[in-house]
């Protein structure tokens, strides 16, 4: 094996300096006309966040199953969720709870859409709140 000062400098790998983030400004960048058509014709499911420490642990686990999945904030319109056209959605956790004012919430419309609806913690108490049930805060 050759010393580090005998490798052509060709071996050397140097890390490019981190781009621009495209999500600073909070858009999501733009998708070419080829990416909207794969995002259309593939199965995936959509997580909504409303702040839980295991979103992406959720969205892994998805993945895990080959199963396409993106995470979006809770405050996405239904429009846009009925353009992405997941084929189940995920409502995660968060630290709230449906009892607090100013608590996150979502269109009830998004139960409308036709595809399945799994709530974790959070998401599940939102989901019995907005479709009629009644959540009991612990006594």
């Amino acid at each position: 094996m050759k010393a580090p000062e005998d490798r052509p400098e060709t071996d050397v790998c140097a890390i490019p300096a981190p781009s621009a983030d495209p999500m600073a400004d909070g858009r999501l960048p733009d998708r070419s006309d080829d990416e909207r058509f794969m995002a259309a014709a593939i199965d995936k499911v959509l997580v909504l966040d409303f702040g839980s420490q295991y979103t992406q642990l959720i969205a892994r686990r998805v993945r895990e199953h080959h199963v396409y999945s993106e995470i979006w904030p809770c405050t996405r319109s239904v429009e846009e969720i009925r353009q992405f056209a997941p084929k189940a959605i995920i409502l995660s956790g968060g630290p709230s709870s449906v009892h607090e004012a100013g608590s996150p919430t979502i269109d009830p419309a998004v139960f409308t859409l036709g595809v399945p609806v799994l709530g974790i913690c959070y998401g599940l108490q939102l989901m019995a709140h907005l479709l009629g049930g009644r959540v009991v805060p612990w006594p």
